[in-house]
């Protein structure tokens, strides 16, 4: 999984705050949503310091008004 991680995270480094573009897609909503479950159980502060882009981007789109009326406020691993 830190393989696939750090692919995310090369790549939010080029792209800007989102995958595609310059404002939230699909792609991200899937994206944060499949990752979600992942900041919360598995990766520890430790592990999260590895991918410091891909933090802030989940914590980023987890704070929107959009994400928390669904979801709830984020906590992490």
């Amino acid at each position: 999984m830190q393989d696939k991680l750090k692919i995310l995270e090369n790549h939010l480094k080029t792209s800007g705050m989102y995958v595609v573009g310059k404002n939230i897609t699909i792609a991200d909503i899937s994206i944060v949503c499949a990752l979600t479950k992942l900041f919360q159980f598995v990766l520890d502060e430790k592990q999260r310091k590895s991918i410091p882009t891909v933090t802030k981007y989940v914590e980023h789109c987890r704070a929107m008004e959009q994400f928390t009326k669904v979801f709830g406020k984020l906590w992490l691993c």
